[in-house]
């Protein structure tokens, strides 16, 4: 009994929580003993969470009992809702659930809080405000940044509203992206970061008076390279996407190079608006994307890139740079510093003279 008084004398204090605004039921200490703990272990034995909890209520009365008619986005362990809170203000609930017929989830919803805590100060990173530990499982509160992501409304279609932009917002969409990867990699913790799950659907887009602000979210697969090392090997292969570097996918060994693969993967969907399955149709590697840029280039960049009056050296040159991104051998490819200069200084001046 002492113990656990202990133990919730820690959570509140941590998460600088008032005893009388929360229930501490066993969803509580359970999610907040796990939440604990990774906090400590990210943070090398450090507890400070800058964000705001939320009691269970407080959730059910933002989301009008999550009704289902507030679904912005539908996963395989979470569904996201718009909510407001009581000053009236528009939020996204993310609200975790196992994977179907287990007892595990694809991703950590403790390890995506104390990220998304400390990645929230950068403007490419989709903010969180807070969470909630009372019900089975975390409940995640993000700022509102509109319903639209990169893959589903702008490369899938499913929104006719939404058209992949001109020439000039792709490219600050491909280096809002390396931004916040970079700054995953090298700042937000004194080792690097890696993302893990840098796709399309995790692409947060607010578009704004015909300007485009892309948002990186969903850290709940992200692990830190231990210090002196330069990666780190998983014995739990996780491929939630079809951009996976191929030392991953072989033998488990993470470094700041396989999320630069997979940003090479992005690149190649923004230059031809090509949903990401459609670069691996056939088993043979005839279809990667490497090989089709090699054979094809121009034929298989986005129609509409053309009607614009894209310089083609441009485009060519952009393709490049997402050819050296996927390069099979990890220690060819650039890093997220280096390739978040690129895309503003090499193809920014994109009209044809």
């Amino acid at each position: 009994m002492r113990c656990e008084k202990m133990m919730t004398d820690k959570i509140f204090s941590c998460f600088k929580l008032q005893k009388e605004h929360h229930q501490v039921n066993p969803e509580f200490m359970e999610n907040g003993t796990k939440l604990l703990k990774e906090m400590v272990a990210t943070y090398d034995g450090r507890c400070n969470i800058p964000i705001r909890t939320f009691s269970s209520r407080e959730l059910q009365q933002a989301t009008n009992n999550y009704d289902p008619n507030r679904i912005i986005s539908d996963g395989v362990d979470f569904t996201i809702y718009q909510g407001f809170l009581e000053e009236h203000r528009p939020v996204s609930i993310k609200k975790c659930r196992f994977i179907a017929e287990s007892l595990e989830y694809i991703g950590s919803p403790f390890t995506d809080i104390a990220v998304g805590a400390q990645m929230s100060v950068h403007q490419n990173v989709l903010k969180l405000i807070g969470c909630c530990l009372e019900s089975e499982h975390p409940i995640l509160v993000h700022e509102f940044a509109g319903n639209h992501n990169l893959l589903n409304d702008y490369v899938n279609g499913n929104n006719p509203s939404c058209q992949l932009p001109s020439w000039k917002y792709r490219i600050k969409i491909a280096l809002d992206i390396a931004n916040a990867v970079a700054y995953l990699h090298n700042s937000v913790l004194s080792r690097p970061v890696i993302h893990r799950d840098l796709t399309l659907r995790n692409i947060v887009i607010v578009v704004d008076q015909s300007s485009y602000l892309a948002k990186l979210t969903n850290f709940s697969s992200s692990l830190s390279i231990p210090d002196g090392e330069t990666h780190l090997k998983v014995d739990r292969i996780i491929a939630t996407h079809d951009f996976v570097a191929p030392e991953f996918v072989r033998d488990g060994y993470l470094s700041e190079k396989t999320d630069v693969y997979s940003y090479g993967g992005l690149l190649f969907c923004i230059l031809t608006g090509w949903h990401p399955l459609k670069f691996f149709l056939g088993n043979d590697g005839r279809h990667s994307p490497s090989h089709l840029w090699h054979r094809l280039a121009l034929d298989i960049v986005d129609p509409a890139l053309l009607q614009e009056g894209i310089e083609e050296g441009k485009l060519r040159d952009f393709g490049t740079l997402a050819q050296k991104c996927i390069s099979a051998v990890a220690e060819n490819r650039p890093t997220m510093i280096e390739e978040r200069i690129k895309p503003s200084t090499q193809f920014m001046e994109n009209k044809k003279c």
